[in-house]
């Protein structure tokens, strides 16, 4: 393979909410397709998967705020659909 792949470090400086969404969404996937199988594993999947999706919605919450902030103080009304 040719192409480099980047590494990219989900934290509080670069939330990251739509790689952490997609992330757990995998890992819930996974934990259903190892349910009977493995149930330990499976439980560990589901467990990561919940706290990634903590994650990511707590920051995706905190970066709403910041933007209502932003525009709340320049008195731009907007509407989020």
């Amino acid at each position: 393979m040719d192409t480099p792949r980047t590494l990219y470090k989900i934290d509080a400086n670069s939330p990251g909410t739509e790689a952490a969404a997609e992330a757990a969404a995998a890992l819930s996937a996974a934990s259903i397709v190892f349910k009977k199988k493995d149930t330990e594993y499976s439980s560990k999947l589901l467990r990561h998967s919940k706290s990634v999706s903590n994650s990511s919605t707590i920051y995706s919450l905190l970066i709403d705020q910041l933007v209502k902030q932003i525009f709340n103080s320049n008195n731009i009304c907007f509407v989020v659909v």
